[in-house]
């Protein structure tokens, strides 16, 4: 199985799952990896009697025996092992080349995946604020405050599920996003507004590992899509510019304190 970059895998994996649309020409360059790395698992064996004649020449070396094989099926044998290697060697390299260019196409177009994930989560909000005002504007946070609230809350509810599975997607692509050299964030490293904008209005003593959001991931959906709440997909360059808002409106307050 082909293991990804921790770099691309989410991205990639979120464009797979259908969950939004990359760019073509990072597409392109996706495909091209694939098949590659098809090739490197996929390195033709050696014929069954060239395998044979290598296994006896290997067991003559160790036991200093003479093999049953002749001279010219070995040197058969040992120039069908050396050109299966050498096609090995082609193969990884061109497959480790065709990664590079993948990794160059997704900062060439990083404006497009920008826009692909934006768009995506603009739909999904959208669904998120359907199913809130369903559940009579409040943040219903299990099933049986659905039925409560009535059945069109229970409809909705019932779809919050993939809501919550694509919202993931966006997410873990905008992480990896982020742990590249070229869409980090310098001022949130710690990803305190990467999903909600006015997080510091909400939640001022929020620390990572205790969001105010619910715990379940329906419940989380429909609280993002509450008026209040400014959820968003942001640029590192967005994320940062709040980021650095936030700490400069937090400055004055905090010589306040001291003072």
């Amino acid at each position: 199985m082909m293991r990804l970059p921790v770099t691309f895998k989410h991205l990639l994996e979120g464009h797979d799952a259908g969950h939004y649309k990359l760019p073509s020409e990072i597409k392109t360059c996706w495909r091209a990896t694939r098949t590659l790395s098809l090739g490197v698992q996929h390195t033709p064996l050696l014929p069954a009697a060239s395998a044979r004649a290598l296994d006896q020449m290997r067991q003559a070396a160790r036991t200093g025996k003479p093999t049953a094989s002749s001279g010219e099926e070995l040197l058969a044998a040992k120039h069908a092992d050396d050109a299966a290697a050498l096609l090995r060697i082609v193969h990884a390299d061109a497959h480790d080349r065709a990664f590079g260019e993948l990794g160059a196409a997704i900062e060439e177009h990083l404006d497009g995946v920008y826009e692909a994930l934006k768009s995506a989560h603009a739909e999904v909000l959208a669904g998120a604020e359907r199913a809130l005002k369903a559940s009579g504007g409040k943040v219903v946070t299990d099933a049986d405050a659905a039925i409560v609230a009535g059945p069109e809350s229970v409809k909705a509810w019932s779809h919050l599920d993939g809501l919550a599975t694509r919202y993931q997607a966006l997410q873990n692509a905008r992480t990896a996003l982020r742990r590249t050299g070229f869409a980090a964030c310098i001022y949130d490293q710690r990803d305190r507004y990467g999903e909600v904008a006015n997080l510091g209005e909400l939640s001022p003593k929020f620390s990572a590992g205790a969001p105010p959001w619910p715990a379940d991931v329906r419940a989380r959906m429909l609280w993002l899509a509450l008026p209040e709440v400014h959820a968003w997909m942001p640029t590192h360059e967005e994320q940062d510019e709040i980021a650095q808002q936030q700490l400069a409106a937090l400055q004055p307050a905090v010589i306040g304190a001291n003072a």
